[in-house]
């Protein structure tokens, strides 16, 4: 088990992967009536990278996030977690290994923003066993490497969005996990706490951890992450390297967009305009 806490770290650095996915998803399907907002997905995350999971508006990026992490039933399909199967786990022993962050996540009770962070350590207690100053520590560690030591005291709910954003992430690293999925964890962040937050899971991964995350910025995702799934209307549109999955035909074909694209002094990616006839949906 990972005991150094997460790190800092510089975009796109080679982190120590896996040859086994630690997370692994087998022909995925949820249905929605009688339509298919995941259509057959394979997922393979492995320790030691960054994936980001990409898309258009409507194309299933955050239901399958769900899927992997066995909060969204699939109605085909399995998810395994280190070769067994992931609903199959005791709650307390997923939830040691396993971290979500929801997309818009609330706190329903008027607490401090350290007790907020101080529950990621509940996997590890049992029940009205005291923190330890281990968990103590990695409590500090989390508040740290998310910028909210400034406002630890203050309540939850008096917070900003993007503060709030960043409590819930400081939460899921102190429970220590093996596996983090982020559902979109940047959209209500400002610009520096945007890098900051993407440095953290980049560091996260270069540590080792298997980190998956939505990404609407695909300059971001360029930038930060080993490799892509690029999904479209339910399915798999391509799968691998950044500099494979977003072609300009990928980017013509699922969001019907022009891009200009350079290397210095990093990767980025622009818009440009609209194709005169976006792709039928």
């Amino acid at each position: 088990m990972n005991r150094s806490g997460p790190r800092q770290a510089g975009p796109r650095q080679a982190g120590p992967r896996q040859a086994t996915p630690r997370l692994k998803a087998h022909r995925l399907v949820r249905r929605i009536g009688t339509r298919n907002t995941v259509d057959g997905i394979d997922v393979a995350l492995h320790s030691g990278e960054l994936v980001g999971v990409v898309g258009p508006n409507g194309a299933g990026k955050s239901t399958l996030l769900a899927m992997l992490a066995g909060l969204v039933p699939a109605d085909e399909g399995h998810v395994d977690l280190d070769g067994q199967p992931l609903l199959g786990l005791p709650d307390a022993e997923r939830a040691r290994r396993l971290a979500w962050l929801e997309q818009q996540a609330t706190v329903h009770w008027p607490i401090s923003v350290e007790r907020v962070v101080a529950l990621g350590r509940t996997p590890w207690l049992q029940p009205w066993q005291r923190p330890s100053a281990e968990d103590r520590e990695r409590v500090e560690a989390a508040l740290l490497a998310t910028d909210c030591l400034g406002f630890r005291e203050r309540t939850v709910s008096t917070l900003s969005g993007g503060e709030r954003t960043r409590v819930l992430l400081a939460r899921a690293l102190a429970g220590d996990p093996q596996v983090l999925l982020a559902d979109e964890p940047i959209a209500a962040l400002d610009l520096a706490h945007q890098l900051q937050t993407l440095e953290l899971l980049r560091g996260c991964a270069d540590g080792g951890m298997c980190c998956a995350v939505v990404l609407h910025d695909l300059a971001y995702a360029t930038r930060y992450c080993d490799r892509l799934y690029l999904l479209h209307e339910g399915r798999l549109h391509a799968s691998g390297t950044p500099d494979r999955v977003l072609t300009e035909a990928a980017f013509a074909d699922v969001y019907g967009v022009q891009v200009a694209r350079g290397a210095q002094p990093v990767p980025w990616l622009a818009p440009l305009r609209r194709r005169a006839d976006p792709p039928v949906r």
